[in-house]
């Protein structure tokens, strides 16, 4: 990963000052003379190979250099060919001297590429807006899909694979959903099994060559290997048996619709659809190499004048599926395309809310409520009440259009009615269900009762189905902005396929409640860069998001979700290698806590776990073990035990005292409780307060507790018994 930064670096050094477009036409006149002698085929499959990661049990996103961009730029280029063949033999083996220089060029066209777009957006000085353009352009250029692939087909059943979708697109296109990720998986299949029959082929010639023996089937490979390095005959062993077993793979690894149908077990009409719409031939007259790129891009399968198909980068094409089909339904007509975005929604907003439900499991869900207020009336998608916490879910089933996503002007547009709009209905809802006492919620018509629960904290929560990661992450450098205006509170953004993985991992509710405190407070401080959520939750995870303590500057951090991919691919037979599931790392008495609380969820029990999350696992372990000594001491002494503990920068003061009682006081266990933090609170200035208390010889976590924070600032009328703090 240092060298492919150095690599920028240097090129944006050698570049300073000159002309971007000059650059681009050298660099593509190099590669295509490069290039020329070869078979595309054959060029386009070794590229693939030096760029996929071969074995999953070693794949590691943050290490890996991996890039489906390079195949698919090389292909750009060489569709302007009039067909697939070179200049040079047909069957010239393709070697480490041509496949490093060329990948080298097109990673320095990408680059420069993306240079090109910065320069035409900070002409007049980047704006907060034009940086958000630049984020897409790049993530544009590099990325080919933000979620996991199994996510993504998933995503293809749910919004074209019911009934009356289904029947509209397979009209339009000839196959449907289900047909499509079926092909996927046949043209990895296929490609796997050529793979196979490949490695088998040159098997036996191994035997020989480790006796230093010349197999006949390498008779006359001499001539054909004279482009590569040989300086001894061991190496140029190796050379040749490279050479055999790799000089004709792009014949080896194209297929023919019929081939594609018998492995996906379809219908060849089917099969030969998918191939002629997800296909471009050669000959292509269009002469900007970028277009050609998006081109290739949105039909990754080339095909030759012998009928027959190579994908530029075998899985590629799940990616492009969803544009495909959402033009086939739009070209079905107005009434067609309406009744879609309106299953589209439904199904956002409904999977949202069922997975919130999953992790957090409310005490009360309503769906669709209206609200009204002195401040206004507007719509909430889903509502979850755990406790004293609300979470106001707006669902946003609307995808960014082709243009949005390359970081055009339209991108601005889009954004500004999905995550403007959004933040201003959720900030509303989280304003009027904190302060306004006569706000009402309303489902169709009738009024919802939110229980006698008091409302603490309100964390508004925007669900997209399209990958906003250009903003989502750094949602607080849109602060102040015409995306989102001063005073607008700023909501957690999160794509669907983000949530359900973020979800699969929580532990417990009150975990995610915390992150969501922790996030909020991170666009508070700004000044941190990530990649998606799924890095910011990895990273909570590894120290709860704790930056109060830090110089204010700006930090970019890399992929975190190297632990989370493992486990995710393990788990779901992409990996072989066992992979443990990330987790905080608690101590154990603190999960028995956490556990207890979750089971008889006392009044102030979300709250109670927050305060304890926010104690680093070093003071927890101190907090537990005094807790079990002042146990042990009340027993021994038949009288109470005290302990006060004080925190700071948590965020806020925070004091967590504990009151433990031996076994013939415990019927008073709340009074003192309560007492002794009277009597704390009188002593100490703190925004938080926790009391924990536990009867003598009793193995519970704690038997009691006592939870204050701004919102609920106020001790229960105990009248049971006495004053017994003096005891």
């Amino acid at each position: 990963m240092r060298n492919r930064i150095q690599e920028w670096t240097e090129l944006v050094s050698e570049l300073d000052g000159g002309e971007f477009d000059d650059a681009i036409a050298l660099r593509e006149r190099q590669l295509a003379d490069l290039v020329e002698p070869y078979d595309a085929f054959h060029l386009l499959s070794n590229l693939y190979f030096a760029q996929v990661p071969l074995d999953a049990n070693a794949y590691v996103e943050s290490e890996d250099e991996g890039l489906a961009a390079i195949p698919e730029l090389a292909a750009a280029l060489l569709i302007a060919r009039p067909g697939r063949r070179g200049t040079g033999d047909a069957d010239l083996p393709i070697g480490s001297d041509v496949l490093e220089p060329a990948q080298k060029l097109i990673r320095e066209l990408l680059i420069v590429n993306s240079l090109i777009a910065q320069r035409q957006l900070s002409q007049e000085g980047m704006t907060i807006e034009d940086s958000v353009r630049l984020r897409a352009r790049i993530h544009h250029l590099y990325m080919r899909g933000s979620a996991y692939v199994w996510q993504e087909e998933q995503t293809l059943i749910d919004l074209f694979g019911d009934e009356t979708t289904e029947e509209l697109v397979t009209t339009e296109l000839g196959f449907g959903a289900a047909t499509a990720v079926g092909l996927v998986h046949a043209v990895e299949g296929l490609v796997e099994e050529r793979l196979t029959a490949l490695r088998e082929d040159f098997a036996p010639l191994l035997e020989p060559l480790l006796k230093g023996e010349v197999p006949a089937e390498l008779a006359g490979m001499e001539a054909k290997l004279k482009n590569m390095p040989a300086t001894s005959r061991p190496e140029w062993l190796a050379h040749a048996v490279i050479g055999f077993a790799w000089h004709d793979v792009g014949d080896r690894l194209r297929f023919s619709s019929s081939d594609l149908a018998e492995k996906a077990e379809v219908d060849e009409r089917a099969a030969a659809a998918y191939l002629e719409r997800l296909s471009v031939a050669f000959g292509q007259q269009e002469d900007d190499l970028f277009r050609r790129f998006e081109d290739v891009r949105a039909r990754p399968f080339l095909r030759d004048d012998d009928g027959m198909f190579l994908c530029t980068y075998p899985g590629s094409d799940l990616w492009c599926l969803r544009r495909h089909f959402e033009k086939a339904v739009a070209a079905c007509g107005d009434r067609a395309r309406e009744g879609w975005q309106r299953r589209r929604a439904a199904h956002v907003e409904e999977r949202a809310a069922e997975l919130l439900a999953q992790a957090l499991r409310p005490d009360e869900e309503h769906r669709d409520l209206e609200l009204r207020s002195d401040s206004g009336n507007g719509q909430i998608d889903a509502l979850l009440r755990c406790d004293d916490v609300l979470i106001v879910v707006e669902a946003k089933g609307a995808t960014l259009g082709e243009s949005a996503h390359r970081g055009g002007e339209r991108l601005l547009r889009q954004l500004k009615d999905v995550v403007g709009k959004a933040a201003d209905q959720s900030g509303q809802a989280r304003e009027a269900l904190l302060h306004d006492s006569g706000a009402v919620l309303l489902k169709a018509g009738k009024p919802i009762d939110l229980g006698t629960a008091r409302i603490r904290e309100v964390h508004p929560v925007v669900v997209t189905l399209d990958d906003l990661s250009v903003v989502a992450p750094v949602i607080w450098q849109l602060a102040g902005s015409r995306l989102l205006p001063d005073g607008v509170a700023i909501p957690w953004m999160v794509t669907l396929h983000e949530l359900e993985v973020i979800v699969e991992l929580v532990e417990y509710p009150a975990q995610l409640v915390h992150f969501l405190r922790r996030r909020s407070r991170l666009n508070q401080l700004g000044g941190r860069l990530a990649t998606d959520e799924l890095d910011w939750f990895s990273l909570y995870l590894h120290n709860g998001l704790y930056f109060e303590d830090e110089e204010h500057a700006l930090v970019r951090y890399p992929s975190l979700t190297d632990a989370i991919d493992a486990y995710l691919f393990h788990k779901r037979g992409m990996r072989s290698k066992p992979a443990p599931k990330p987790t905080q790392g608690l101590p154990e008495a603190t999960l028995d806590l956490l556990t207890l609380l979750e089971a008889e969820r006392p009044p102030g029990h979300l709250a109670a776990a927050c305060t304890l999350l926010d104690v680093n696992r070093d003071s927890q372990d101190k907090l537990f073990q005094e807790l079990r000594r002042l146990r042990v001491r009340a027993a021994k002494r038949g009288l109470v035990q005290r302990l006060v503990l004080a925190f700071e920068g948590m965020p806020g003061r925070a004091l967590i005292t504990v009151v433990a009682v031996p076994a013939s006081e415990g019927g008073d266990l709340p009074l003192y409780l309560r007492d002794h933090l009277e009597q704390q609170l009188e002593e100490h200035e703190v925004d938080r307060a926790l009391a924990l208390g536990v009867v003598a010889g009793r193995s519970t976590p704690i038997d009691a507790l006592l939870v204050l924070e701004p919102g609920v600032w106020e001790l229960p009328e105990l009248t049971q018994g006495g004053d017994r703090s003096k005891r």
